[in-house]
């Protein structure tokens, strides 16, 4: 049986028609990538439903292995180091800025020097107003 010899079938997912390839048109169930993975979803889900004892204990397995993963290190890039130094560098700035003053002068600018650091990585302060698209508007 060819593709165009007649044998069409329904797509048991969708139910549209289709031509069932040569090599599978005695056991074709599905019409295409979109019906195939809802078709196996759905036995997978059936399956689960009979056995649920053992795919409770395949699901933990899973995540056991998920967590390790992660662990490892295995999802994210690591943190850059570009925002670091930027930072440790002002604050060396800052220091050597500072170092010239008096104690006292330096303990007075001492919480402004922390603030324009903070500042320079955008973090938000306590006392900046959450952001919010109400203000957009305008």
């Amino acid at each position: 049986m060819r593709k165009g010899d007649g044998c069409r079938r329904r797509c048991t997912e969708c139910r549209c028609w289709y031509a069932a390839g040569v090599a599978a048109a005695k056991t074709q169930r599905v019409c295409g990538a979109k019906c195939r993975a809802s078709r196996r979803r759905k036995l997978a889900r059936a399956r689960r439903s009979k056995r649920v004892q053992d795919a409770r204990v395949d699901e933990r397995r899973r995540q056991r292995e998920s967590r390790e993963r992660r662990e490892k290190g295995g999802c994210h890039a690591p943190p850059s180091a570009s925002k670091f130094a930027k930072i440790q560098a002002e604050l060396l700035d800052y220091w050597d800025k500072a170092a010239a003053l008096s104690r006292a002068s330096l303990r007075r600018r001492l919480p402004g020097i922390v603030r324009a650091v903070l500042r320079s990585d955008e973090t938000v302060e306590p006392g900046d107003a959450p952001l919010s698209r109400a203000g957009l508007r305008s």
